[in-house]
C-alpha cells in the first residue's frame, strides 16, 4: 500500500544500481506469470532503448529466465517482448540467459538469435531434431540422447565456429 512507483521501474532502478534482482514466478497462475514477466521485460527493454536513443550508454543488464518455455511463447509475434529482446537487446546492452528442456517450445526467432548454447542432455528425439537446426548440433544428436554423463555438455559460443564437447 505504501508503494510509490511501479514495480517494473523499481526493478529497473535496482538493475542500473548494479544490484541483482531475483523475481520468483514459479508459483501462481501461469497466465499471470507470463503476463508479469512480459510487463517487466518490456519495461527493461523500453527504458534501455530510451537511454540508447538519447545518445547515452544503457547499463549492462542480464535477464535470466528459468523454465523459459513457460514464459517465452513459440507463437509470440516478432514484435512481442521476448523476440524483440532476443533480436535487438544486445544493442541496448541487454543479454538474456534462458534455460529450457523443451527447445521445440521456444520461439524460433529467439533460438536463431541465440549466440551461446550449453546443451547437456536431451532425452527426446524431437527436441534433438529441433536443436539440430542450429549450428552443427546435428552432429551430436545421437550422443545427446545417449550420453547421461553428469557435467558433460556440448557448447556453442559466439567466439567458436563449432559446437564442442566439454566436461564441466
Amino acid at each position: 500500500p505504501d508503494r510509490t512507483q511501479d514495480v517494473s521501474e523499481e526493478i529497473y532502478q535496482h538493475l542500473i544500481a548494479g544490484r541483482i534482482v531475483i523475481l520468483d514466478l514459479s508459483v501462481g497462475d501461469p497466465n499471470q506469470r507470463t503476463r508479469l514477466s512480459k510487463v517487466i521485460a518490456k519495461h527493461i527493454f523500453n527504458r534501455s532503448m530510451g537511454i540508447f536513443n538519447e545518445g547515452e550508454f544503457p547499463p549492462n543488464i542480464m535477464i535470466y529466465v528459468e523454465e523459459a518455455h513457460n514464459i517465452m511463447g513459440r507463437k509470440d509475434d516478432l514484435t512481442d517482448t521476448w523476440p524483440r529482446i532476443a533480436q535487438e537487446g544486445a544493442k541496448f546492452r541487454i543479454g538474456t540467459v534462458y534455460a529450457t528442456q523443451e527447445v521445440s517450445s521456444m520461439h524460433p526467432n529467439i533460438l536463431s538469435n541465440t549466440e551461446n548454447m550449453f546443451v547437456s542432455h536431451i532425452n527426446n528425439e524431437s527436441e534433438v531434431r529441433e536443436l539440430a537446426k542450429f549450428y552443427d548440433f546435428k552432429d551430436f544428436g545421437t550422443s545427446l540422447i545417449r550420453a547421461q554423463d553428469v557435467g558433460f555438455a556440448r557448447v556453442k559460443t559466439l567466439s567458436s565456429p563449432f559446437v564442442i564437447p566439454v566436461q564441466i
